[in-house]
């Protein structure tokens, strides 16, 4: 009967018709060979004349072995063999082919089996000695006839496969041996086809039930067979593949090892090492097992290494080089951390009202550049080293940066006074705008402001290492060195100023940013825009440079003219600073409560106190108990407030 089974070997020759099959006969005589040109027999050797007739050069093997008595030449040598070499022998000429496959020479292939090392199953029935040998070591698909090293045997079968090749349908038989195969992700039961005609004819040409069925019952027995010996072939088989797979690596780890060595001549074994780890960042691992062919199963020569040697010597020096360079990379980057933090940490400690530069004017000093780049990646500095190092390039960098920069702001201010001075740089009046962020800022206030250090540094090779250490330093981190690229005059913020200057009785030609702040004068803005708030609206003089800014339309104030008013609506100004505040005295920074209390109790200072004195009170301490974050510009110190009546 049919079914949807397959067949492996619809066009395949059989094992007993194979080159390994035993010959009875002797095979006639090879045809006289064609006489050779006068220029091929120039080229060929000269033979002995009793060996002209061998075939190949000084082929002596096969003349010794015609020669010697039988007992001698087949068993006291080939017995020493394994059926691979007796495989490969009977290939080599007709007359070994002729021995090695009569039946007189299967002692010596039984031996040969038995001899084999690590062990060989039984002999299976229906094969003699060198068609099991075959089955078992010749590599070449039994299906397609390709020489493919082919490990897919099919012990039931008793022939090898490939499995790739289109399969065909055959009679379903319960007696015939099957074998499961996957082809693709599907896994299919097949037959051999020959096998089940066979056995199909031989079961039709019974007549009787009772010899059927006799029939059938000794060939379930064989199959039983069959199948028990087919199940330790494929275990023996398993063991060997894995077997070979252990000494192929094996091979290889010695040809890793014998390479490992070698380049311990170059000092670059270590680079090696690190690349067949995975451990490099390079991605060089593929390379490097196909340049040194580490996955052959082959040991390494004299003349293998020669052949590799240039280029793997090129390569692991550029990833030497590579490694080395990134390495000290690496310990840069910690060390211009470290020199951030420690700086940071120190500017903590310092009167901000005077100016300091930021950290990329620190890390691009050339004395403290060359510390970080140029000292050994080996030699360990240390947070204590590095600290007492900053504190002693300060003072240089103080004066030499101060110089600088403050002469960049004076320039800005000449474009509009021609005449003025490093003391004008202080007035109240000079008020100095940001292009980037529209921000308005004071004397002391531009040297702290952040889009004053989104800048490159100047120098090429500074750029490059603060962009290796953090391409974004100049943008996102803002730690660039300072710069007053994006600052300008704010003429409008001006202009105000020295109306709230004249109005609370002081000189703009004299009034600095502090003078202005210690009067606290009383600003009410009577715009239209005032009136949509719960009460008349009041503000510093900060926080009218803040509306000023803010709303385009024309802004009016009224400054200091509030009579004897003006004691009631300085009572309700509330403390609401939003802002943090330094003590003057030791310069950490505090919420405003928090330097109440700190100025009480380390300073011994109870001036400064929201139960006992009104925000004017308190602005009369401005710069002596207390003084604005640096880092804080017009637009966030000033305050406003509501006043009812």
């Amino acid at each position: 009967m049919t079914n949807s089974r397959y067949n492996l070997r619809s066009n395949t020759r059989n094992l007993s018709h194979d080159q390994s099959r035993v010959q009875d006969n002797p095979r006639p005589a090879k045809r006289a060979r064609a006489t050779q040109t006068t220029s091929s027999r120039s080229q060929t050797v000269k033979m002995p004349r009793e060996f002209t007739k061998v075939r190949g050069k000084f082929a002596f093997l096969e003349g010794v072995m015609i020669s010697l008595p039988l007992e001698l030449g087949l068993f006291e040598i080939f017995v020493r063999l394994d059926p691979r070499d007796l495989l490969s022998l009977s290939r080599t000429s007709k007359r070994l082919r002729y021995l090695l496959m009569s039946r007189s020479s299967e002692i010596i292939w039984r031996t040969a089996r038995l001899n084999f090392k690590g062990g060989l199953p039984d002999l299976p029935p229906g094969l003699n000695e060198p068609q099991f040998a075959h089955l078992i070591f010749d590599l070449y698909c039994h299906v397609c006839n390709k020489p493919s090293h082919c490990d897919n045997v099919l012990w039931k079968f008793r022939w090898s496969s490939r499995l790739h090749i289109s399969l065909g349908p055959f009679v379903h038989f319960d007696v015939v041996p099957k074998e499961r195969i996957t082809v693709g992700s599907f896994q299919r039961t097949v037959y051999d086809h020959d096998v089940a005609e066979e056995l199909s004819a031989q079961y039709l040409a019974l007549e009787s039930e009772q010899d059927r069925r006799a029939w059938v019952d000794q060939k379930q027995k064989e199959l039983q067979a069959i199948e028990q010996h087919a199940s330790h072939c494929q275990a023996w088989h398993t063991a060997r593949l894995e077997q070979h797979a252990r000494e192929l690596q094996d091979i290889r780890r010695q040809r890793k090892e014998a390479v490992l060595t070698r380049l311990e001549a170059f000092d670059l074994d270590v680079e090696a090492r690190l690349i067949l780890s995975g451990q490099s960042e390079f991605q060089e691992a593929s390379a490097l097992i196909k340049l040194c062919s580490l996955n052959q199963s082959k040991q390494l020569t004299d003349q293998g290494w020669n052949s590799i040697e240039p280029n793997l010597i090129k390569m692991l020096s550029i990833h030497k080089r590579k490694r080395l360079h990134q390495e000290h990379l690496q310990v840069c980057r910690e060390r211009c951390s470290q020199l951030k933090d420690l700086y940071l940490d120190i500017l903590s400690e310092q009167d901000l009202r005077d100016p300091f530069p930021g950290v990329g004017d620190i890390l691009t000093d050339p004395v403290l550049e060359a510390l970080v780049w140029d000292t050994s990646k080996e030699e360990k500095l240390t947070p204590a080293f590095l600290r007492l190092r900053i504190l002693d390039e300060l003072p240089r960098i103080l004066t030499q940066w101060r110089r600088t920069q403050t002469e960049k702001l004076l320039q800005i201010l000449k474009h509009t006074h021609h005449d003025a001075t490093h003391s004008d740089l202080h007035l109240a009046t000079t008020i100095f705008g940001c292009s980037s962020c529209n921000s308005v800022m004071i004397y002391r206030q531009v040297f702290y402001h952040r889009c004053c250090f989104e800048n490159r540094a100047s120098d090429a090779r500074s750029d490059d290492r603060m962009r290796a250490v953090n391409p974004f330093y100049d943008t996102v981190e803002r730690d660039g060195p300072w710069s007053s690229r994006s600052l300008f005059l704010h003429h409008p913020s001006a202009q105000l100023v020295e109306r709230i200057v004249i109005g609370a009785g002081l000189n703009p030609l004299t009034t600095t940013a502090r003078d202005l702040t210690v009067a606290h004068p009383l600003i009410e803005c009577t715009s239209d825009p005032a009136k949509f708030f719960p009460g008349r609206l009041f503000v510093t003089w900060a926080g009218a440079v803040t509306y000023n800014l803010i709303i385009e339309d024309e802004i009016f104030f009224v400054i200091n003219r509030f009579g004897l008013e003006s004691s009631a609506i300085r009572a309700k100004e509330p403390f609401n600073f939003f802002t943090a505040v330094h003590c003057a005295h030791c310069h950490e920074e505090f919420s405003f409560r928090e330097l109440s209390q700190h100025l009480l109790s380390m300073h011994n200072v109870d001036a400064v106190s929201s139960s006992t004195s009104t925000v004017t009170d308190f602005h009369r301490y401005f710069d002596t108990h207390w003084y604005w974050s640096p880092h804080d510009n017009l637009n966030i110190v000033g305050m406003d407030f509501y006043y009812n009546p």
